[in-house]
């Protein structure tokens, strides 16, 4: 009799799992096979691998490929890393949105949050002309930013060291995000870069983001496919299986090739993106939890 498919023994039973040999393991990190799942009495739910949001080894192994990374760690050589959370927005230096002017500015992802939001803290990398667009500013820069995601080696104080500054992810404001991203604005009718609902959906409380949600190997699927279309077959393409995703390709991938598409862009809970439920959480700390009475 056949077995309820949620059944961790019936299916090992049926799946003899064995880890894919695709050369040796790396130096120091020997590859054990699994020995099964963790023994859980909770109902097992199964999800698609593209339903997932991929860690950032995986995303560097496909991108830069495993025999680049052994040459450049595999060695006696000292590294340094440098998380960076980036911010690329821009701003009206002169209090109007018509001479606005593109920054980017570096924070030290290591540090929290108290000491990663001082001034000193703060680095200012460039600042795009007036009159630029962030396409150019971010092809001006891009040369010098994506060797480092991916390890340099550099000569510190006379030591040769092998330097990695990898973005975490980028931050600025909720226009600016969606296009940095490559998905259209939040006034757009599928204007969440994390789900495909419409605006019209939002208010529901029992909306099925996993179900519909936006994932980083999904997206990339899509966009290798569009990119093999123009004119109004890649839009009808784009449209039918990503709605709300841009004709193009977001500009920080220049920058930050292995970054996540849909977690390394995230929300702007400062603005209106996540105001609802961000103004209510900062209410209540106000009003009720940080008082004298509390």
């Amino acid at each position: 009799m056949d077995q309820p498919s949620g059944d961790f023994k019936y299916m090992l039973r049926r799946i003899a799992f064995q880890p894919p040999q695709q050369g040796p393991p790396l130096p120091g990190l020997p590859i054990a096979p699994l020995s099964g799942p963790p023994r859980s009495t909770a109902k097992v739910q199964f999800r698609p691998i593209w339903q997932m949001h991929p860690i950032r080894g995986e995303l560097e192994i496909m991108h830069f490929g495993r025999q680049t990374l052994i040459d450049t760690f595999a060695s006696n050589t000292p590294v340094l890393t440098l998380p960076l959370v980036i911010f690329l927005d821009a701003f009206g230096l002169y209090r109007n949105m018509y001479r606005s002017l593109l920054g980017c500015y570096f924070l030290n992802g290591a540090f929290g949050s108290k000491e990663r939001n001082r001034r000193m803290n703060l680095i200012p990398f460039t600042i795009g002309p007036h009159g630029s667009n962030t396409t150019e500013v971010v092809a001006a820069i891009a040369p010098l930013l994506a060797p480092l995601d991916a390890g340099m080696k550099l000569d510190l104080n006379g030591v040769e060291t092998v330097v990695c500054a990898m973005p975490f992810f980028f931050i600025g404001d909720m226009p600016q995000q969606a296009a940095n991203a490559g998905f259209l604005t939040q006034r757009a009718t599928f204007g969440c870069r994390s789900c495909t609902f419409k605006q019209t959906d939002w208010k529901s409380l029992e909306l099925d983001v996993v179900g519909k949600g936006r994932y980083h190997h999904e997206i990339e699927r899509i966009r290798k496919q569009a990119d093999t279309l123009d004119g109004l077959p890649r839009k009808t393409f784009i449209e039918k299986h990503q709605p709300g995703m841009a004709l193009d390709r977001g500009v920080v991938e220049a920058i930050a090739p292995t970054v996540d598409r849909v977690v390394g862009n995230p929300g702007d809970p400062p603005h209106s993106e996540c105001g609802r439920y961000t103004k209510v959480a900062h209410s209540v700390l106000k009003e009720a939890v940080l008082t004298p009475k509390a």
